[in-house]
């Protein structure tokens, strides 16, 4: 499995559940680059409707977490949710209508917004979350 979210990594969280769904994430990342490579536009479609369904399952999972902390403020993480969710809705149309320059430029937002989120948002609340749980 790669190893972008195991400990030790710039990516890495601390909780495992949520470190295993971000490897998905990369994983259906490389299936969309395969895609591509293959040019095929209806399976690209396909995998995007994973992606969202999985950013879904995903997003939940956190949310799920995070109520059992009250305490912290985690509204900027679930915008971000929100916002991600609406733009994988939009790539669907993208990736059927446009070429290959334009899954690539999807995958390149996907990629770079997943990475983005899991260092500055992700980590920065698990560990929050961590120092809680250390401090009662």
């Amino acid at each position: 499995m790669d190893s972008k979210c195991t400990k030790g990594s710039f990516l890495y969280t601390g909780c495992d559940a949520i470190d295993e769904q971000h490897q998905g994430f990369f994983k259906l990342l490389e299936k969309f680059n395969s895609q591509i490579d293959e040019n095929d536009n209806s399976e690209i479609a396909d995998i995007i409707s994973e992606l969202y369904l999985y950013s879904i399952y995903h997003f939940e999972t956190e949310e799920k977490i995070f109520s059992q902390y009250p305490s912290i403020d985690f509204s900027k993480h679930l915008n971000q949710h929100q916002a991600f969710s609406e733009k994988v809705e939009q790539f669907n149309s993208v990736c059927l209508l446009d070429n290959t320059e334009g899954s690539q430029k999807v995958l390149k937002f996907m990629k770079n917004w997943l990475t983005s989120h899991i260092q500055n948002i992700d980590v920065a609340d698990f560990k929050a979350i961590e120092e809680l749980e250390k401090a009662k």
